[in-house]
């Protein structure tokens, strides 16, 4: 997936654009079979699980799970909440388009965490990077992510077979791009933030997520220590995750 070149446009056109692209390719997926389930063509989309992909202690000493520093925090932050604290809050490697993008083009479309208020029924989508790509290619890769919830919202629960869990429920959206604070270049930080506020502004505008709300979208970080040691508790992770502590700033 190619961020859109807003250089050339403004950027609400381009959300708007990417919405109607992505929205089309489903009607033109769902053309080829009339008989077709009007779900996105599997049933293990939007699962709400944490940890569903990772071997248990015991298992992941005998294999010798990946030690790639991308692999290991996210592996170890999903054990933490499936495992430790046992929390229906988060969930992780959440599949949003199976069968329905080619694996081969999209990878595997797959959302790295999610964490979901019941209170405010908000659920906010984070993308986790490390060294690869960057930070405005990670923004779009968020929005493509909850224009697949929108379109999913926008079947209908009776028409659906994939929304499963919290995912139901969700009245808002909030989208974070999460990475260590090396991800950013400190040259780049001012245009970051700008960046940010004009990105959650036009997202507002637009309305690009209706039937649901949007709430923002921020930058975060966290320490790189944070994939070779584990957090202390859920209050630390959602320090950076979700407290005002963790978003990117001008220092």
């Amino acid at each position: 997936m190619r961020a859109p070149d807003v250089s050339t446009q403004s950027l609400g056109v381009a959300l708007i654009a990417l919405k109607e692209r992505l929205f089309k390719r489903w009607k033109e997926f769902v053309a080829k079979d009339p008989k077709r389930d009007p779900g996105l063509a599997s049933k293990q989309n939007w699962r709400w699980e944490a940890g569903r992909f990772y071997y248990k202690k015991e298992d992941r000493e005998k294999r010798g799970i990946s030690k790639e520093l991308e692999v290991s925090f996210e592996r170890e932050t999903a054990i933490m909440i499936n495992e430790v604290w046992k929390s229906d809050k988060w969930a992780n490697q959440v599949p949003v388009a199976s069968g329905f993008v080619s694996s081969r083009g999209d990878r595997k479309a797959a959302l790295d965490f999610a964490h979901y208020d019941a209170e405010t029924k908000t659920v906010t989508m984070f993308e986790l990077k490390w060294a690869s790509n960057g930070p405005r290619y990670a923004a779009f890769e968020l929005i493509r992510y909850a224009l697949m919830l929108t379109l999913a919202h926008e079947q209908g629960p009776k028409n659906i077979n994939m929304i499963h869990g919290n995912w139901s429920e969700v009245k808002k959206v909030k989208l974070a791009v999460v990475a260590p604070v090396e991800f950013y270049p400190a040259t780049e930080t001012q245009s970051l933030i700008q960046f940010q506020n004009m990105l959650s502004a036009e997202l507002k505008k637009t309305k690009l997520f209706a039937p649901l709300g949007f709430t923002d979208f921020t930058f975060r970080w966290f320490p790189k220590e944070k994939a070779d040691r584990n957090w202390e508790n859920e209050a630390e992770l959602r320090r950076y995750f979700l407290d005002d502590y963790g978003l990117l700033k001008i220092v």
